[in-house]
């Protein structure tokens, strides 16, 4: 089932608010985002549920609502409902490039955060913005966990790959490196966008051994990324500690977020009760 099909109201409550600044008036329709209120409410220092949506970065049938039955999922879960009031979780929209062209998703974790495809880019990028200084080292720390979920890794190598994506990806990153004497700017914006750029290795190698965790899920029926994308990404992270692949038959492209046949869902009730322990025990 498509995801702009999902249309069903979460058995938690939520409400809706607007993240733009004050200089944004009015604000842009996609600046806002979506916190659910379980009961009983969340603890001053719950571990946050960040979704992320994905869409290629410009598909505006992708949108907050996509989050909602994986988050729903976690807040119910039995094996996470052990301390009360642990978990908090919100889905958000953003600002996209123009014109939807071809759906693909992201989902992240953000103090424990999971993302999907595209979304699996924006939740890694978060984390390279450390490297920037856009990000505090102490941001750094709370996000305890990123799951990127059939997620776009490598901007060149997805174009390498599949060459009419490059629309979207132009859209999102401008157009990508050529042999003119815009190459060089080109593919230094193309490689810094790119999660599985080599010299993005030294953020993680921080963030993992500072108590970050990063889970990679790639189901081998995607319809829309072969799983070379995380190969690239496993590539980076090679030798480093607390990552980890899941692989399997967890459907199409769509299916996975939406539970990947339960095996997915199962999955991430396991991450997330690790770092709950982990936290749990600091």
């Amino acid at each position: 089932m498509p995801f702009n099909e999902i249309t069903a109201t979460p058995s938690i409550p939520f409400t809706t608010h607007c993240y733009a600044p004050p200089s944004d008036s009015p604000p842009h329709p996609f600046q806002f985002l979506d916190i659910f209120h379980p009961t009983p409410s969340p603890s001053p220092d719950a571990l946050w549920l960040i979704f992320i949506h994905g869409g290629a970065w410009r598909d505006p049938t992708q949108l907050k609502p996509i989050g909602h039955p994986l988050l729903t999922h976690l807040l119910t879960s039995p094996t996470l409902s052990s301390t009360p009031g642990a978990l908090a979780a919100a889905s958000f929209d953003y600002r996209l490039s123009p014109h939807p062209d071809h759906p693909l998703q992201t989902t992240l974790i953000h103090m424990s955060s999971t993302r999907h495809s595209a979304g699996a880019t924006l939740a890694l990028q978060v984390l390279l913005s450390s490297d920037s200084g856009f990000l505090p080292t102490q941001g750094l720390k709370n996000i305890k966990a990123i799951i990127g979920i059939e997620g776009i890794y490598s901007l060149p190598g997805l174009l390498d790959e599949y060459p009419f994506y490059h629309s979207f990806l132009e859209g999102a990153f401008g157009p990508p490196p050529t042999d003119n004497v815009m190459a060089e700017e080109k593919s230094h914006v193309w490689n810094t966008a790119s999660p599985a750029s080599a010299s993005h290795r030294k953020v993680y190698a921080e963030y993992l051994s500072s108590g970050g965790k990063i889970v990679l899920i790639q189901s081998s029926q995607d319809e829309l990324l072969s799983g070379r994308q995380t190969r690239m990404m496993e590539k980076v992270l090679e030798g480093l500690e607390r990552w980890e692949t899941a692989r399997g038959e967890f459907g199409g492209h769509d299916e996975v977020v939406q539970g990947g046949k339960g095996v997915v869902w199962s999955l991430l009730d396991r991450v997330v009760g690790e770092v709950l322990r982990e936290e749990r025990a600091k």
